[in-house]
């Protein structure tokens, strides 16, 4: 009887399984909590428990860090303005320590809303499609009609606005 080759464990079964090297590398520096599954070999069967959308762009080279930090902005404004999609239940703790230094739903809300405007209709379409929402440039600009392509650098565009209205330096 023949010998057989068990199934290796770095191999994926489907996408979501298996941590690429791009995302490992970039996970552990902004906020990115990794899982170990496999408790004999820690490089085994990593799986990314939450990511930013447009981190991929970042490690890649497409964006450059005062655009990821721009649209870092943008989302953290989402968030605190009470308008992200809530997919199931918050249990975040948040620590009260008496003072009122944080920034109320109403002020984020009017700054996201500020944001958006000072970029103009079709660049605040990109920053809600591919920021927000966490889908690709390219099906952005298959959506708006435009070659596929060109969504990355309508993507830098918008980051660019952005980064502008925040007042980031360049």
């Amino acid at each position: 009887m023949k010998k057989r080759k068990g199934k290796r464990l770095n191999m994926p079964t489907h996408l979501g399984e298996q941590a690429t090297p791009e995302r490992v590398f970039h996970a552990g520096k902004d906020g990115i909590r990794i899982e170990q599954v496999s408790k004999a070999d820690p490089r085994k069967r990593q799986k990314i428990i939450s990511q930013h959308p447009v981190d991929r762009h970042l490690q890649r080279g497409e964006i450059t860090k005062r655009q990821w930090e721009a649209a870092e902005r943008l989302t953290s404004l989402n968030r605190r303005a009470g308008l992200a999609a809530r997919t199931g239940s918050d249990w975040t703790r948040e620590v009260v320590d008496g003072g009122g230094g944080g920034m109320s739903s109403g002020e984020a809300q009017s700054e996201y809303f500020g944001a958006l405007r000072a970029i103009g209709r079709d660049l605040a379409g990109i920053a809600q499609w591919v920021v927000i929402e966490g889908s690709t440039p390219g099906e952005w600009a298959q959506r708006e009609g435009h070659q596929v392509r060109g969504g990355v650098v309508a993507l830098r565009i918008c980051l660019d606005g952005l980064g502008d209205y925040f007042g980031m330096p360049r």
